[in-house]
């Protein structure tokens, strides 16, 4: 069928096929499978031991974050499935409280950073892999910065930023921003919450700030955003 949001599948073992764009593609162990919301999405098992895990997105924005972040239909070399991070991300869907949804979406980023970054060799960086997880807590607190993460993870700050970016091609910085306007989009679709409380709960110190990065990254003020249908 065709479906409204993204989709990404992560091989675990044995094999499955999936026609993505009219073309059938084999997804093996250790592969990524791709789809994009609008596409037909069909797949199914070639050996009975399939195993594999995935997760959706959806919202207006997917599209243009997938392939912003060069990820592009189709099947690619990945590495071993994070089963860690899968599991944490069931563990926050079954929460329905605001923080377990902010919490899925901080991790279902996580992963799709992850994904981004796996074309390169320094996905294997474990201070990288160390900072990721770090920010799938601690994303939100107003204290976080390069300069904060250098400190606890015993590194200078340059070489910090350096490792970050070769991992996933881009500065922490702008990897905490984008994870803070991912959710605070989550918060003013699924809450009442004002601008200001949403700016805070989302690590930022000054509401007008906030409103000026997020007109910014997504063309709307909060508020024309919270009036869009999605």
């Amino acid at each position: 069928m065709t479906k409204p949001f993204a989709e990404v599948f992560w091989g675990v073992k044995g094999r499955g096929s999936l026609v993505i764009d009219g073309v059938e593609m084999i997804l093996p162990p250790e592969h990524i499978a791709i789809y994009l919301p609008g596409m037909v999405h069909e797949f199914t098992a070639i050996d009975e031991d399939w195993e594999m895990r995935w997760w959706t997105m959806d919202g207006p924005l997917t599209a243009d974050i997938m392939t912003g972040m060069g990820l592009n239909p189709g099947v690619f070399e990945a590495g071993p499935a994070p089963i860690e991070l899968f599991d944490q991300l069931e563990e926050a869907i079954r929460d329905p409280s605001p923080l377990g949804e902010r919490r899925a979406s901080a991790l279902a980023f996580e992963l799709l950073t992850l994904t981004h970054g796996l074309s390169t060799a320094a996905k294997h960086d474990a201070l990288v892999n160390e900072i990721l997880g770090y920010l799938t807590v601690h994303w939100a607190e107003h204290d976080l910065s390069v300069t904060s993460l250098a400190h606890r993870f015993h590194v200078h700050r340059s070489t910090l930023a350096r490792r970050f970016q070769a991992a996933l091609g881009t500065p922490p910085v702008d990897y905490i921003i984008t994870m803070r306007i991912q959710n605070a989009m989550s918060l003013l679709q699924q809450t009442s919450n004002t601008v200001a409380e949403i700016a805070h709960q989302c690590g930022f110190s000054e509401p007008n700030y906030f409103a000026r990065l997020f007109r910014n990254r997504t063309g709307y003020a909060p508020l024309e955003f919270r009036k869009q249908e999605h």
